[in-house]
């Protein structure tokens, strides 16, 4: 290219695809690997979160459960203040839910104690949480089968191999 962004050398392109996604924009946007927005600060939430539509859907196979905020950013993408504010959010569940896991000497009453908040956020999103695991895929997806091919280095990938593996000490 000859410097500038696309946006600047087709201006016309990237006028149509802000009409189209911008004003009035789809019916309905559905974002796969929806974990990759991660918060209201990446470049990529906020692009998606310009587009105007009545829906969202988010995808994702990442597991949630263990970072919270990120939980709490994609379930506001889809429905903006269902959970409060960030600092609402932190104080009624993150911080509830991350600190009944650490010290205390009575484990059992802890442990309901977080079972319960759980169960409360659960329960809170259940209209627009869905969780399946990978078993709802089984009948409609062939079997994984996994081959396991061996292929010889060429001379230049032999010679970077082993300058990477005497730089490293192996």
């Amino acid at each position: 290219g000859s410097g500038g962004s696309w946006a600047q050398q087709r201006p016309d392109v990237a006028e149509n695809i802000s009409r189209l996604l911008l004003d009035p924009g789809p019916d309905l946007l559905i974002v796969d690997e929806a974990h990759v927005i991660k918060n209201t600060d990446s470049k990529l939430y906020q692009a998606l979160d310009r587009v105007a539509t009545p829906r969202r859907v988010l995808l994702t196979g990442t597991p949630l459960q263990n970072n919270l905020l990120e939980y709490f950013h994609m379930v506001s993408f889809v429905k903006k203040g269902e959970l409060g504010d960030q600092s609402k959010f932190c104080r009624l569940y993150k911080e509830k839910i991350s600190n009944d896991r650490d010290d205390d000497d009575d484990r059992e009453k802890k442990k309901q104690a977080l079972k319960k908040r759980v169960w409360a956020l659960t329960k809170k999103l259940d209209k627009i949480v869905q969780r399946r695991g990978p078993s709802c895929l089984e009948k409609d997806l062939p079997p994984k089968l996994e081959y396991v091919i061996t292929c010889r280095l060429t001379p230049l990938q032999r010679r970077l191999y082993d300058a990477g593996a005497r730089d490293t000490g192996i």
